[in-house]
């Protein structure tokens, strides 16, 4: 069956990088800023512990879920990461995305992070999270929001855009899922979706088309791998019969 070989390589190929192909997420924040539960979050499942007891991120700490390697980034220019190595020392320039977190106000390690990657030209998403903790008399949440971006504005340098997320609430969740899936490309875009928790009806969609891609791109790989082929029928013929 040697004419297969082209159309199976190809169809082998594409089945086994949706498959090994892994996203890269790295979270930069202060302690008490909510990264674990932006992590459980993303995934939609308890796979980073919460609690005060587990505040300070002292070392890099890695977590998998299908495809997915999230990373919770220690504090930047410390004794132990001082900010002339933290970018090499933790090789920010290879993750597919960095959210940078914050929840409160800004401290001077988001302001020298932030100021590095915006700089460095890396992808970001500047996150506000715990959002719905934020309350002013007679301000509403439009007005506060303003204030946020300006401070930003004013202490990076340049004008960003925030993603204000509450994880007790959702607030924000369905927004950040998109604006992640919006920076991977092709097949991380795909495994993104196939693995990311949905917040809203046009991502659960994305996820169900991902999802079926993908199982008749398994199954056409597993049939053309056993197939006997149909005399006086080309191989167009014997996929679009088997899907």
């Amino acid at each position: 069956m040697d004419f297969l070989n082209p159309e199976f390589e190809a169809i082998r190929k594409k089945a086994e990088e949706a498959e090994s192909v892994p996203v890269s997420i790295a979270l930069f924040g202060q302690p008490g800023a909510g990264k674990s539960s932006l992590i459980n979050a993303i995934v939609g499942r308890p796979i980073a512990k919460i609690g005060v007891e587990n505040d300070v991120t002292t070392e890099r700490t890695d977590y998998e879920w299908n495809g997915l390697l999230i990373s919770d980034l220690p504090g930047y220019g410390t004794a132990k990461f001082p900010a002339s190595t933290y970018a090499e020392d933790f090789e920010i320039a290879k993750f597919d995305i960095v959210l940078c977190v914050t929840a409160g106000k800004l401290k001077s390690d988001d302001i020298s992070f932030f100021r590095q990657v915006v700089k460095n030209q890396i992808k970001c998403i500047f996150i506000r999270n715990k959002f719905d903790t934020e309350f002013e008399p007679g301000v509403g949440d439009a007005q506060i929001q303003q204030r946020i971006c300006a401070n930003f504005r004013e202490q990076i340098g340049v004008d960003i855009d925030i993603i204000f997320v509450s994880c007790r609430t959702t607030l924000g969740l369905a927004s950040l899922i998109s604006a992640i899936m919006g920076r991977l490309p092709g097949v991380k875009r795909d495994r993104f979706l196939l693995s990311a928790a949905a917040y809203s009806k046009e991502f659960l969609d994305a996820k169900k088309s991902a999802c079926m891609d993908y199982v008749l791109l398994a199954a056409t790989t597993s049939a053309l791998a056993n197939m006997v082929p149909v005399p006086g029928a080309g191989i167009a013929g014997d996929i679009a019969a088997m899907l």
